[in-house]
């Protein structure tokens, strides 16, 4: 018994007998969770048509766009100053135009507009097919169409934004996929073959108190190197010989508009005229009558309005000089019909700003009216042919003065300036005889600029006789008299 009992306590005083571990419960993945799905871009049509409004000023009216709440830009100029702007929302308010603004457009200040706006983004920074929203020109402010951006191209000295593939020609405002304007289409395109041309946001960056991006300094520098190198070729053409700048129909033959570059006032001029391609017995030969100059010298003139813009930013280089524009006629005694469809007319070895037209269709109708009456009677249909005679050879003798008159003055200046030349060489001979050093030091400065005005007046009695020859001006009228 003793050791049952031992036994016992032996047992109790032992750990409890342990239980097996449960087993943790598995764990159940969940499946991933699908990613969210892109979100689409805002329309930015909302917004951009809000922003849209209409510019007056004066006559004109012209597509303007909200940038901030209280500035626009305007797709017109105005030199009154200021104008009224009616807004998407129906208000009518009147906003002071700022002075700056590219040529073409108004940067506008309207206090207290509070106007919903787009922000200005860069033109600069498009990709090559990027999508555009542009205005459409005369579809009013509550159309848009759809463009692509074809990068920068420079024109008169400023890159402007190609927002090509469009519906029509823009006029407005052109803002990229997000909403941002990026450019502004004047009504009067800067280039009328090529309606789709913006001026770039960034142009009005100084207006706007923005900066610009790196790229754009560089653009528009490039593009005012360009524009400078081709407005002094321009120079050197017109320097060189008359440049053909219009054609148009006459009571008899054509209207003639020509421009180069002298120092004084050209005399009456004759020009022959090639057509090209060549048409059989068709030699023009017109009469250069009138020449004037100044800023008003091509008012009322039909010049192309690309051409003309280049002209009057013509600025006189070293040598002196001025833009002088000449009118005349040329009688025209070929049948137009013979004249090719798309035919040109020049000055030969002259190199003309851009192709004038031969009036081909105008001329052949009027021609073949004369010509049928004529036949039929006989003789002249025109009355006013004694008339025509009588003026012709006043212009002729006007022709010859003015040349006479040209050479002699172009000596004269050649003799004042060798007389001058002779004596301040003198002076200076009797200064050094003297020992006066500083007096012959002055008298040497004043001999060089003698010599080189001598020289300068040579010099443009050959450029004057290098016209005449052109002109087939007689060597009787060039001598000195």
């Amino acid at each position: 018994m003793l050791g049952v009992a031992v036994a016992w306590q032996a047992f109790r005083r032992g750990p409890p007998p342990s239980t097996p571990p449960e087993a943790p419960p598995a764990t159940v993945e969940s499946p991933p969770a699908p990613p969210p799905a892109p979100q689409e871009p805002p329309d930015p049509r909302p917004r951009f048509l809000a922003a849209r409004a209409t510019f007056t000023c004066g006559i004109v009216t012209g597509e303007a766009v909200f940038i901030a709440p209280e500035r626009a830009l305007a797709s017109i100029p105005c030199r009154e100053g200021q104008g009224q702007v009616r807004l998407s929302d129906g208000r009518d308010l009147l906003a002071r135009a700022l002075p700056g603004a590219p040529a073409g457009t108004s940067v506008l200040d309207l206090p207290g507009a509070s106007a919903p706006f787009v922000s200005p983004g860069s033109a600069t920074g498009l990709a090559d097919g990027a999508a555009l929203l542009v205005a459409l020109d005369g579809a009013g402010p509550e159309t848009l169409g759809e463009a692509t951006a074809r990068g920068l191209v420079p024109l008169e000295g400023l890159p402007l934004l190609r927002a090509e593939e469009a519906g029509g020609p823009l006029a407005g405002p052109v803002v990229d996929a997000g909403g941002n304007l990026v450019g502004l289409v004047p009504s009067t395109p800067p280039d009328p073959t090529r309606p789709w041309l913006a001026v770039p946001v960034e142009a009005f960056a100084a207006l706007l108190g923005r900066d610009v991006p790196a790229a754009w300094a560089a653009v528009a520098e490039q593009a005012v190197d360009l524009d400078r190198q081709a407005q002094g070729d321009l120079w050197n053409r017109l320097q060189r010989s008359a440049v053909l700048l219009s054609a148009t129909p006459g009571p008899d033959g054509l209207a003639l508009v020509v421009a180069r570059v002298a120092r004084g006032r050209p005399p009456v001029e004759t020009v022959r005229l090639m057509v090209d391609p060549p048409a059989r017995d068709c030699d023009p030969t017109g009469r250069i009558l009138d020449w004037r100059t100044g800023p008003g010298a091509f008012e009322g003139l039909p010049v192309p309005a690309e051409v003309l813009s280049r002209l009057v930013r013509l600025a006189p280089v070293a040598g002196g000089g001025s833009v002088w524009v000449g009118t005349g006629r040329s009688r025209i005694d070929c049948d137009p019909s013979r004249v090719a469809d798309g035919a040109t007319l020049s000055i030969p070895g002259s190199d003309p700003p851009a192709p004038v037209p031969f009036p081909r269709s105008a001329l052949a109708a009027t021609s073949g009216t004369v010509g049928e009456a004529g036949d039929a009677a006989g003789v002249s249909v025109n009355p006013q042919d004694a008339l025509d005679r009588a003026a012709a050879a006043e212009e002729g003798a006007a022709w010859e003065v003015g040349w006479r008159q040209a050479f002699r003055e172009a000596n004269d200046r050649i003799a004042q300036a060798r007389q001058r030349r002779l004596d301040l060489q003198a002076q200076r001979e009797d200064a050094r005889g003297n020992f006066q050093y500083l007096l012959e030091q002055q008298l040497e400065a004043d001999l060089e600029v003698a010599r080189l005005e001598e020289k300068r007046a040579e010099e443009a009695l050959g450029e004057l006789d290098r016209r005449a020859s052109l002109a087939a001006v007689p060597r009787a009228w060039r001598r000195a008299e």
